[in-house]
This record gives C-alpha cells, structure tokens and sequence, in this order.
C-alpha cells in the first residue's frame, strides 16, 4: 500500500484524481461507510493493531434503518517488550457515515475536530497487550447495497455484517479489499467491490 501527500494543491489534486492519497472518499452511487484510524502516539507499534467491526442492521422503519456499530481494537503487542515497536497506542479514529445517516449516540465523547466527520472523530487509548472498544449508533437510510471502504496500510479488518431480518449465521470477511454488502430481505451478501 502506497499514500502520497504533497503541500502543492495542483499536484494534490493530481495524486487524488489517481486515488493515490489513501482518502476514503464515499462512492456517489453507493452508502459508503468508512473508518480511519492513525496512532498519534510515538513508536511503530502500529502493525500490531487489529480490528474488528460488527454491524447490525435493523430492519427498514419509514424509510431509515437503525445501525450498531461495534469496533474493537486489539493491541497484540507485548508489554515486556521493547515499548518503541510494542508500546502504547493513542488511536484517533474518523467515523463517515453513509450520506443522509443520522449520528445518534457513542459510548466515547467526540474529540473536536474542524474537520469532523458525520460520525465524529474519537480517540482510543490502547496499552500493549489489550483490547478497547467503540461503539456508534445511528440511522442509515434503508437501501439495497453498503460500500465499506478499507483503508490502505491498515492491518486488515475483520468484518460481520448483520440484519435483524437474518437467523443464519453470519460469517466475518477480511477487509483486504473495500467491501460490497448486499442488503435486503434476506441475508446480507458481502462480495469485494
């Protein structure tokens, strides 16, 4: 995985027309859900960083669905280790949700952000060796596809998506690549986009 960043605007500019920037940027035609996440913290423990997120998607109610959204992050780093490559991890975390999704509640506080997303930004302190979590509530409009986006460098994600109208059981993918999750009646369909 490659990111580029350049201070000049025109060759910015260039860098995002080749999606080259590692910039989430919602598809248009689809809801896009996405989460960024970077360790402010100093050191190189951020490989040892993995997540998984759990959606539950209620059913369709005037037009809007509830949605549960549960990350956990597990630092897998030891503390008897060297804490340059295995120590503590401050992980900010940006929440976009789908276009006309209405935020409802988290169980952490936002942290002020100008430039903050529909879901809020939030951070997540994690000591070697734990597991924290996040969780987000909030109303999607009810449609027939989500668009997960994977964010480049990341350790890959582990990804269920849910449906209140399902009783089979769900099965996590890998978010190697941005995920296509088919809605509906019956149970959700994940394929790579």
């Amino acid at each position: 995985d490659l990111q580029i960043y350049s201070a000049d605007p025109s060759v910015q500019a260039i860098l995002a027309q080749r999606s080259w920037t590692g910039s989430l940027i919602p598809d248009p035609a689809i809801p896009t859900l996405s989460l960024t996440y970077a360790n402010v913290a100093f050191g190189k423990s951020s490989e040892l960083m993995h997540s998984i997120d759990n959606i539950s998607i209620g059913a369709p109610v005037n037009g809007m669905s509830l949605v549960h959204l549960e990350v956990t992050l597990d630092h897998t780093g030891s503390p008897k280790d060297d804490p340059f490559y295995e120590g503590f991890q401050r992980w900010w975390i940006d929440v976009n949700l789908p276009n006309g999704s209405t935020f409802i509640d988290s169980d952490h506080d936002t942290v002020t952000n100008p430039d903050e997303p529909n879901g809020g930004s939030y951070e997540v302190p994690l000591a070697s060796g734990t597991e924290a979590s996040l969780s987000i509530d909030f109303w999607m409009p009810a449609n027939s596809e989500l668009l997960i986006r994977r964010q480049a460098g990341l350790t890959p994600t582990q990804v269920t998506v849910t449906q209140t109208t399902c009783t089979a059981t769900q099965k996590a993918s890998t978010l190697n690549t941005d995920l296509l999750v088919k809605l509906g009646a019956t149970c959700p369909y994940v394929s790579p986009k």
